[in-house]
């Protein structure tokens, strides 16, 4: 069959890679709630592929996961990569996440997935793309980030030919509770009057984000470098500590903490929570604790606006220590998402001005 060699051109997506999930937006479609900006995740593993191993490579690349080659390696990356995984898939948490391989690895099979949602065949060209960082990591890397996504990247097996090119035309990188803050704006602008504290519930860290209306105070933003996964590995650590390298232990207990359930189930055993509750707040409270000393007492600000997986865990932790502020508190519509769909529409607003400066 010959290869459709046309390139398939869309304006605006956006990418927030997480230690737990990779999020994307597919760009905007008509639905019941008018021109809805369409979102879509995968687990954020990427297992080796084998040398050795024979795979009809044309065939993976359609199917649920994609071998993403990065340098001399391969990777399963996408919706379907959990059935490729070996024995054990440990999560790093570290500050140059955003430099390793199995980033970029990630980063790739989103890109992949947006071009077969377009049916690009042979290259997908982006105009723009925007991306999210930790406030941990931003300063150092978002420069680095946005130089290695601006331009060409060739999706395929290494060492082999390319199956699908994307072709990025310009790159934007947030700290990634910024996008929660402008997603907010768009559907409530009033709600950004006054102080505004995002806080930022991820896998690997506790993102805080503080404005005055929508102009950032950087002295009182800033990240700990503990999160969603953390508080399960301290439910783990205190039951079989071998856990901790089996992601799919480890999402059955960040859903549970996640949902507020009362126990989880491994291997046909049920697990009560209580027992590890003191495990969990004390990274909690580690977390908050580091916010605080960033923020400063929090009665002067109008909105807290909880965002990320572990948003309701934070928010109901925060309102038990600080029963004064619930009021103010508040998680939003849609926590998981929210800071990429802020990602997509600062995306779309930087490129109408681009246009109109042509």
């Amino acid at each position: 069959m010959q290869q459709d060699t046309k390139v398939k051109r869309v304006a605006v997506r956006a990418i927030d890679i997480g230690h737990s999930n990779t999020k994307y937006t597919l760009g905007r479609k008509d639905s019941g709630n008018g021109n809805a900006i369409k979102t879509a995740m995968f687990t954020s593993i990427a297992p080796r592929v084998a040398k050795t191993q024979t795979i009809n490579t044309t065939g993976a690349q359609r199917s649920s996961a994609s071998i993403i080659g990065v340098g001399d390696a391969d990777y399963w990356v996408g919706p379907g990569a959990a059935s490729q995984a070996g024995g054990s898939e440990p999560r790093f948490v570290n500050d140059d996440y955003c430099l390793s391989p199995k980033y970029h690895a990630l980063m790739l099979g989103a890109l992949n997935e947006m071009a077969q949602e377009e049916g690009a065949g042979h290259e997908l060209m982006i105009e723009q793309l925007v991306l999210g960082l930790p406030l941990t990591t931003y300063v150092r890397h978002a420069d680095a980030l946005r130089s290695r996504m601006t331009g060409e990247h060739r999706i395929g097996r290494a060492g082999e030919s390319t199956l699908r090119q994307v072709t990025i035309k310009d790159v934007s990188v947030l700290v990634q509770p910024h996008g929660a803050l402008m997603n907010l704006g768009t559907s409530r602008f009033a709600a950004l009057s006054g102080l505004n504290l995002v806080v930022d519930a991820g896998g690997g860290t506790l993102d805080w984000f503080m404005t005055r209306g929508t102009e950032p105070n950087w002295a009182k933003s800033g990240a700990h470098a503990k999160g969603m996964l953390h508080c399960g590995l301290a439910v783990a650590d205190g039951i079989k500590k071998s856990w901790r390298n089996q992601f799919e232990v480890m999402d059955t207990i960040d859903l549970a903490l996640r949902t507020n359930a009362e126990s989880f189930t491994v291997s046909g055993h049920d697990y009560p929570l209580a027992a590890h509750r003191a495990d969990v707040e004390a990274v909690l409270a580690e977390s908050v604790n580091s916010l605080l000393e960033s923020t400063g007492d929090l009665d002067g600000v109008s909105r807290i606006l909880f965002v990320g997986g572990g948003a309701r865990l934070f928010h109901d932790y925060m309102k038990r220590a600080f029963p004064r502020l619930q009021r103010v508190m508040t998680i939003d519509s849609d926590p998981v998402f929210a800071n990429l769909l802020g990602f997509h529409i600062a995306g779309e607003y930087q490129l109408r001005r681009a246009v109109a400066a042509r």
